[in-house]
């Protein structure tokens, strides 16, 4: 049996859900530990959003999840060089084809590649269907969106300004002004929709532009109705985060266009988080 672990926040939680869908579609037994949110550090204070989307998750028992990953029987693992008990991804960002092969392992990772799951995506679509509307508001703000040449543009600042040593100096403003130049030679009448966990911080970079609507639905808690929004829009400018990362994955308009920083991480290539055919725009020399 493989067991994966559910931890971080919405976007992360769907990449490891999208690998659980694939080992399925695989049919291995597979289920999900999602003991990460019964802790009490301050991350893991994030809530299991996961289960906003009609899907189904089998659980493993804390009998399970010590047979996996208990102390003792990987320290037997190791003496005996047998197959890996515990796999611990050491650089999210990377796609490791052997993970697809796994029959007997606890997987303890984010798993952030397209490559897991790209031929499942009609299964993704379908489990990761949104919730409907909750306000007035939202159902106003989607009606919009809907209606003009909408971009959704992501700003991520929050707990990335404490680890300024891996984040910092990639979505800066000058990477926002570059993806907002390449969209308006790309695209006309274009009406940007701005979403942000620092909009102080959003509004004085882009309070400028004449078309930018800053999207605030006054829910902090309950993210998933952001992300609703982005994919709705028809196209997207990214932040290096899982969060807008999913946002455009789940965008199904057939002529989006998707910038994303060509950099995600300081010190990490990351290799295989981009999709495709997203444009990367670099804030020095552009796209």
């Amino acid at each position: 049996m493989v067991i994966i672990r559910i931890q971080g926040g919405l976007g992360n939680q769907m990449f490891q859900y999208a690998l659980y869908r694939k080992l399925q579609f695989l049919q291995r037994k597979v289920k999900v530990d999602t003991s990460w949110y019964l802790s009490n550090t301050v991350e893991a204070q994030r809530l299991l959003e996961l289960k906003s989307f009609p899907i189904n998750l089998h659980e493993c028992s804390r009998w399970e999840k010590w047979l996996k990953y208990n102390t003792f029987i990987r320290a037997i693992e190791k003496r005996l060089r047998t197959i890996k008990i515990l796999y611990k991804e050491k650089n999210s960002g990377f796609y490791l084809p052997e993970i697809l092969r796994s029959k007997h392992v606890f997987l303890d990772g984010y798993w952030q590649s397209e490559k897991y799951f790209y031929d499942i995506r009609e299964i993704l679509l379908k489990d990761f269907t949104f919730p409907i509307s909750v306000t007035d508001k939202e159902e106003t703000i989607l009606e919009r969106i809907q209606k003009t040449n909408s971009v959704s543009i992501h700003i991520r600042r929050g707990d990335y300004l404490n680890h300024m040593d891996k984040y910092g100096n990639i979505c800066t403003k000058e990477y926002y002004y570059k993806a907002i130049q390449y969209m308006e030679k790309k695209q006309d009448s274009l009406m940007f929709y701005i979403f942000s966990d620092d909009m102080d911080w959003a509004k004085k970079i882009l309070d400028s532009y004449k078309n930018v609507y800053f999207v605030e639905l006054g829910n902090e808690t309950d993210c998933i109705h952001d992300m609703k929004l982005m994919a709705s829009c028809k196209h997207n400018i990214i932040a290096n985060s899982s969060f807008s990362w999913w946002a455009s994955w789940l965008n199904q308009n057939p002529e989006k266009i998707i910038i994303a920083p060509c950099k995600w991480q300081n010190g990490n290539t990351c290799q295989d988080i981009w999709c495709s055919d997203w444009i990367r725009v670099s804030a020095e020399d552009g796209p």
